[in-house]
């Protein structure tokens, strides 16, 4: 498993560059990406000059829990 999610995170993150303006908002200023075959999201960041990850977490976990890490 541990490559294959290594290859799904990389490929979320790479659509996640290509155009991160399409992805939710969840938060002011921070977006969310779910990836295609694991439950988990990818929450960034972005400026015009580049995308930052900030976190990849299950899908499952609470949504406070994720709020707190975002603001952490």
């Amino acid at each position: 498993m541990g490559a294959r999610f290594i290859q799904e995170l990389e490929n979320t993150f790479l659509r996640v560059s290509e155009n991160p303006a399409s992805y939710q908002e969840v938060m002011p200023d921070f977006r969310r990406a779910v990836t295609h075959t694991y439950p988990h999201l990818v929450f960034f960041a972005h400026t015009d000059e580049a995308v930052h990850i900030l976190a990849v977490l299950l899908a499952a976990q609470d949504p406070d829990y994720i709020a707190s890490k975002l603001l952490s």
